[in-house]
């Protein structure tokens, strides 16, 4: 009878390069395709900001200003519809009920 061929023998370093050559192949495939995305995120982004390039200080100061007011004035609304409450003897929920029942508790317009 005679004995199976042995395969050659190949070293554990050469098997191991081998291996490492094929990971880091794939693994710079997949940094080039985010890197790709990345750049691609970036363009849509600075695009997207390009519009507010002509905004000066005092553009920015003056919307500060108009969100500042609507908040106090939010802000009123609601400890008025708190009192209202309390004299009523129910919820804020159920004075907002009351007064918008075309808005749901999370400000969609019910149809």
């Amino acid at each position: 009878m005679s004995s199976p061929t042995k395969p050659p023998e190949q070293s554990a370093d050469k098997i191991n390069s081998h291996h490492k050559s094929s990971g880091s192949s794939e693994k710079g495939l997949t940094e080039s395709k985010d890197i790709c995305c990345a750049r691609k995120k970036l363009d849509n982004v600075e695009k997207e900001l390009s519009v507010y390039v002509n905004i000066t200080p005092k553009d920015v100061d003056y919307y500060l200003t108009l969100l500042h007011q609507y908040n106090e004035v939010k802000d009123t609304a609601q400890e008025l519809i708190g009192h209202l409450a309390r004299i009523e003897g129910t919820s804020t929920k159920q004075i907002y009920e009351d007064m918008f029942p075309e808005v749901d508790d999370i400000g969609d317009v019910n149809t």
